[in-house]
């Protein structure tokens, strides 16, 4: 409490190391990943998340993924469809 107030030259010195050592605090990935993981895409995700302004992020739905999933189900779906209408018409 007593030297809440004061700002010595160290103390800001250890408090900028402080906040400066959060942003590397959560890199929770194993320690041969690198070696591990066999996409090189995903190596390059990993990296990036490993640089200091971390570049490389994940955000949301992949779009283009979820449309051609979407895509397959129905075409699933139309097949499944046209199999069912085919029995019906052999009963």
């Amino acid at each position: 409490m007593k030297g809440k107030t004061r700002r010595s030259g160290p103390q800001v010195k250890k408090a900028a190391e402080f906040q400066a050592s959060l942003c590397e605090l959560f890199d929770i990935a194993h320690i041969d990943a690198l070696q591990l993981i066999k996409i090189p895409d995903d190596q390059e995700f990993l990296n990036a998340q490993r640089e200091p302004r971390r570049r490389g992020f994940m955000a949301g739905i992949d779009k283009v993924l979820e449309q051609k999933i979407r895509e397959f189900q129905r075409h699933e779906l139309s097949k499944q469809r046209a199999k069912r209408e085919m029995q019906n018409k052999a009963v």
